[in-house]
């Protein structure tokens, strides 16, 4: 009987030994980050468009001869733009920003901390573009945007999340299509001569183009 007691003794101990050291077992702190992914903005272009420069009208002058008035290949609008970030924090810049925080162990509480704005975190992705115009879309692009992101973190429990900043700001270059550039129709050249009473004809084409776009999201 003594044996049996000493037995249950022993495994009583080891219980709750092992219990402690599961209490005494850090938990595992886990990463969300929402520093990447979908993303929109709106902004401002400035582009170009190849080729000939469009034109904004044109008439016959006093001697029958085509003078043309031509519009600019450069300009400068509105756009908006959908964009998808792709570099996210590394593990180790994370940790690095958690050092500095205060121990707050495990809390329901949230603890909102804005990381030091002087080492900001560059990512970049593809963006889509629509440039707004009369017709309400002027031109459509693709490109690259580049973004240094802001961001604070906030502490619940054992959980850290990294949220951006609002507002955010992004540079980027990106290939458009104005697929309604005006220009004179084939079978007219600018400073030619034409039959009295002639009506001039246009035509619209798609051209290429580059555009530098700043925009900022919200």
């Amino acid at each position: 009987m003594k044996k049996s007691y000493r037995v249950l003794a022993i495994s009583i101990a080891i219980l709750v030994q092992s219990s402690g050291r599961m209490a005494d077992a850090p938990a595992t702190v886990s990463y969300e980050s929402k520093l990447t992914g979908w993303d929109f903005g709106a902004g401002v272009t400035a582009s170009y468009t190849f080729g000939d420069a469009p034109i904004k009208s044109a008439q016959l002058d006093s001697g029958n001869v085509l003078r043309i008035d031509e519009d600019s290949s450069a300009r400068v609008g509105f756009i908006l733009e959908v964009h998808y970030l792709l570099n996210d924090i590394a593990d180790a810049k994370k940790k690095e920003d958690l050092k500095s925080l205060p121990r707050v162990g495990r809390s329901d509480t949230p603890v909102r901390i804005k990381a030091n704005s002087r080492t900001p975190h560059f990512t970049s992705g593809p963006m889509f573009t629509v440039e707004l115009g009369e017709n309400i879309v002027k031109t459509v692009g693709l490109g690259w945007v580049f973004a240094l992101q802001r961001y604070d973190i906030t502490i619940e429990g054992n959980n850290t999340y990294f949220t951006p900043l609002r507002p955010a700001f992004n540079i980027g270059l990106s290939v458009i299509v104005d697929p309604k550039v005006k220009t004179l129709a084939d079978e007219f050249k600018p400073n030619m001569a034409l039959p009295a009473g002639t009506a001039i004809r246009f035509k619209e084409e798609a051209r290429l183009g580059i555009a530098l776009v700043c925009s900022t999201r919200f």
